[in-house]
């Protein structure tokens, strides 16, 4: 924490005592009572500071795309979900209509393999 240091009121040339803080703060002057502004406390930096501050960013950073990639996945998976549903109630309606035929053969499969994609992006989301 910074110590108190002494200031000059630009308005009366006072001497204001204060402590800076890490943002620019306003004190009013005890000599005029008009706002002073007290400019923020410079903070020392040093290498290891700003690696650290660089590994922080890269390990957000890092957070963020595989977040983005177990949505993505979640996404998927009930992408295949519905697209299994529909694709199994498209099946039986055709085959209500017309038997088995080479439609219906198709959308069944497809549906299989709605179903079996479905476990593999809800892995991949752990």
């Amino acid at each position: 924490m910074p110590e108190p240091a002494n200031y000059q009121c630009p308005h009366c040339d006072a001497t204001i005592e204060a402590t800076p803080t890490l943002e620019a703060q306003f004190v009013t002057c005890p000599n005029c009572g008009k706002e002073v502004e007290i400019p923020a406390a410079e903070i020392e930096l040093n290498a290891t500071t700003e690696l650290d501050r660089n590994r922080i960013r890269q390990l957000a950073a890092e957070r963020r795309a595989s977040m983005r990639t177990r949505s993505y996945c979640l996404i998927a998976a009930i992408v295949c979900a519905v697209a299994a549903i529909e694709l199994a109630m498209m099946a039986t309606s055709e085959i209500h209509k017309t038997g088995v035929g080479p439609l219906a053969v198709t959308e069944i499969v497809f549906t299989i393999l709605a179903v079996a994609a479905l476990p593999l992006f809800l892995r991949s989301a752990k």
